[in-house]
């Protein structure tokens, strides 16, 4: 137990110089603390530290804890852009032998087989269930019109051995409360990796209080197996004494679900005119819990556009192809100096600079 604590402390401590040239903060230690005295009774980890605060050293210091073990550890993103910024913080303390990726169009990393391997959850969701992308063609190719396998499902057995021998990093997990389905993978998760007796390290910088008590409901007896590590202001004075220098204005207002468009299409020409009159450039994010809601106010915008908004207007969500992706990111890159709006989800926090 000591030996596990004295590492994975040592090791958080080098990767916060490394990356950020300071101490790792207060409450990172207190985690990490919590995770080491609990190594060997939980599986479940969730760990909720505020935007900004370094839960990229807590991955990095967990993988290379579970390398020096020789366990496997896969770290899994909601989008891949922000896996790809990840990518480039732990090829810092990993060479290729160690780390890859898996993603669509990037099978470095098949099966997931490296000891680290960075992934999105789509491509998981895929290994756990025994069909990886590298086999979905194979089995697509084997499965009649009757619904019967009468070829190879592929690499099944390996896939989900790839999986079950490691241990998994859920990064921003308050992005899978956006559909009833990611809410039933994260669930049958959860209950695979107690089953394995691995460990799933939830993190966010949100956790809904009701989404935790609906797993904590489900699990049952096994909700003992669970371990919430929550940031409080206690844990780091100076940090909350930082942000609380912060102004920011905020305005609290209703809409009923038939006139949300509307009501917030005004918000927006209101502040548009604010800031015409200020004489400063006019840059807005509007952020929905919902794909739909968010193509559903794109569309609006495109129609009712007036002349105080800006010309330039991007949509962000993730469920985009690669390419479309790829195309978004660089259009707003450009428009960076210049005036812009942008509709998107809550995958804006994780996916874009």
């Amino acid at each position: 137990m000591s030996e596990v604590a004295n590492k994975l402390s040592n090791y958080l401590t080098s990767v916060s110089n490394k990356l950020y040239n300071a101490s790792p903060r207060p409450a990172l230690r207190y985690v990490t603390k919590l995770i080491s005295d609990n190594w060997y009774e939980k599986n479940i980890y969730f760990v909720e530290l505020p935007t900004g605060y370094g839960k990229t050293t807590l991955s990095i210091a967990l993988s290379l804890l579970n390398r020096d073990i020789g366990f496997k550890i896969i770290i899994a993103y909601p989008v891949r852009s922000l896996l790809e910024d990840q990518y480039v913080k732990f090829k810092k303390f990993f060479d290729d032998s160690e780390l890859g990726v898996r993603y669509m169009h990037n099978p470095e990393s098949r099966y997931l087989i490296k000891p680290v391997t960075l992934t999105t959850i789509d491509t998981l969701s895929l290994v756990m269930f025994g069909l990886a992308p590298e086999d979905v063609t194979k089995a697509i190719k084997y499965y009649t019109w009757t619904g019967t396998n009468v070829g190879s499902p592929g690499h099944y057995l390996f896939s989900r051995a790839s999986y079950a021998l490691s241990d998994i990093i859920l990064d921003e997990a308050h992005l899978l409360a956006d559909t009833t389905k990611s809410l039933n993978y994260l669930m049958a998760l959860i209950k695979y990796v107690i089953h394995n007796e691995q460990r799933l390290f939830i993190l966010s910088a949100t956790i809904p209080k009701a989404l935790k008590d609906k797993i904590l409901n489900i699990l049952g007896v096994l909700k003992d197996r669970i371990i919430i590590a929550s940031f409080s202001a206690d844990q780091d004075p100076e940090f909350i004494k930082s942000r609380s220098r912060k102004k920011y204005r905020v305005n609290i207002d209703t809409v009923s679900l038939d006139n949300k468009y509307n009501k917030i299409y005004k918000w927006l020409l209101k502040a548009c005119k604010d800031i015409r009159d200020r004489d400063l450039p006019i840059r807005a994010i509007i952020v929905f819990n919902t794909v739909k809601d968010a193509v559903g106010f794109y569309n609006y915008i495109c129609i009712m556009s007036d002349s105080l908004i800006p010309r330039n207007k991007f949509i962000i969500h993730s469920r985009f192809t690669e390419y479309d992706r790829r195309r978004k990111i660089n259009q707003l890159l450009n428009s960076k100096d210049s005036e812009y709006v942008i509709i998107s989800t809550q995958v804006i926090e994780v996916g874009v600079d």
